[in-house]
């Protein structure tokens, strides 16, 4: 019944948070489980015994279990299972961004893990692969990853808030560095441009005291900055690629001219 769903799926979190995450992922099957046969009976809400009506927890269990997934590096059964989050959740998890970016980081994270692997999709070499799935999925990571985290940038502007709160610019500001590494990777250094003028002209967040940019996001820009970088060099606009290299170098304290080509030359090496 949907009071052992709830109970399993507090044992998972019990034991996602104790670090214990194959068990976690043990506990979050088994609440799903509970979870798929109430469904059964009913559409969306379960009566008690006590005559109390009380909502399947579907898409809860399917966010808590998608994060442990990841944390566990299985990046497929991380999207799954925030892909039937959203879905059975369209209104509430499906306009969150933080659900598409985390669907999206899962795809990036699971091609990263291939090219580690030195898998190759289209030869014999497979051997490094847990299963089936995981190369199925793989196949199409990036393409996955364009479309989850283009819904992700799409939910964060749906509200029309230029001015949002700083957690959604953060979300936000991933999304653009994550999609702006997935286009490099796709050879499109077209999309990775256009991506860091909007980034590079907007205003890096303040941290929590408000006196101060917030490190992370200073982080996403020089990360953005040397992928604008690239892309210039790969479309054949030095003059541009200079001009990205210098504001990163002036960004991090530098500033002399003899740094950015050094640093220029080792990047073209």
């Amino acid at each position: 019944d949907i009071q052992s769903a709830y109970h399993f799926n507090n044992l998972a979190i019990i034991h996602q948070a104790a670090g214990k995450l194959h068990l976690a992922m043990h506990y979050y099957s088994r609440s799903l489980g509970h979870v798929e046969r109430a469904e059964k009976q009913v559409n969306s809400m379960i009566v008690e015994k006590d005559g109390v009506a009380s909502p399947v927890p579907l898409s809860q269990i399917l966010f808590n279990a998608s994060l442990c997934a990841q944390r566990l590096s299985n990046f497929s059964l991380a999207h799954e299972c925030m892909k039937r989050c959203v879905e059975h959740s369209p209104s509430s998890f499906g306009k969150d961004p933080f659900c598409w970016l985390h669907m999206g980081e899962s795809c990036i994270n699971s091609h990263i893990t291939m090219k580690r692997k030195n898998c190759r999709i289209n030869g014999t070499s497979t051997s490094n692969f847990v299963n089936e799935m995981d190369l199925a999925f793989n196949t199409h990571s990036l393409s996955r990853a364009v479309d989850c985290l283009n819904q992700c940038i799409l939910c964060c502007s749906s509200d029309g808030d230029k001015n949002g709160d700083e957690m959604k610019k953060g979300y936000l500001e991933s999304a653009r560095v994550s999609l702006a590494y997935v286009w490099m990777e796709l050879n499109n250094p077209s999309q990775v441009i256009t991506l860091a003028e909007v980034m590079l002209n907007e205003k890096p967040l303040f941290s929590a005291d408000g006196k101060n940019h917030c490190v992370i996001s200073l982080r996403r820009r020089a990360t953005m900055r040397m992928y604008a970088f690239e892309a210039y060099q790969m479309s054949g606009i030095p003059s541009d690629a200079m001009r990205c290299l210098d504001a990163f170098v002036s960004e991090q304290g530098g500033g002399s001219n003899s740094g950015g080509e050094e640093l220029a030359a080792h990047l073209a090496a």
